[in-house]
């Protein structure tokens, strides 16, 4: 029986990296969101070991909706299309606005803290369903 893997992803990370790698400059800022559920199923299908994707954990900030409520929509119905899959969990936290917004940008505070904290937790909570300690490789952060 392959490993059953669990993804945890922050999403901001990755979707900066995707559209610098592969959007030209300039391009707007609603273009070049990534799938989850890809991203995971493409990060369990290059492990050596093999395994089957059992889990999809994603962390991102949320836009307030008194500051960005069409962002706050979208960042909603985002959400909510991705949790219809039964492996996906979203963890999000509500981003932070400076004093001087908009001309400084909200800032995501805490998902990395809080993605750390799920990882060790749920590794510790599920090792009987991934193996995570036993074996921590059936855990992957992205």
């Amino acid at each position: 029986m392959p490993p059953r893997v669990a993804v945890f992803i922050d999403y901001q990370n990755v979707h900066l990296s995707a559209r610098s790698r592969f959007l030209p400059s300039g391009t707007p800022g609603q273009r070049g969101h990534v799938d989850p559920v890809r991203v995971a199923q493409r990060v369990v299908d290059g492990r050596r070991l093999g395994g089957e994707l059992a889990a999809v954990r994603v962390y991102r900030g949320r836009p307030s909706p008194d500051h960005q409520p069409e962002a706050a929509r979208a960042s909603d119905r985002q959400a909510d299309r991705w949790a219809r899959d039964p492996r996906v969990a979203v963890v999000r936290r509500q981003l932070r606005y400076p004093k001087a917004w908009p001309a400084e940008p909200a800032q995501e505070k805490g998902i990395d803290v809080a993605l750390a904290v799920d990882f060790v937790r749920l590794a510790c909570e599920d090792a009987d369903d991934y193996g995570a300690c036993r074996d921590y490789t059936d855990y992957t952060a992205i």
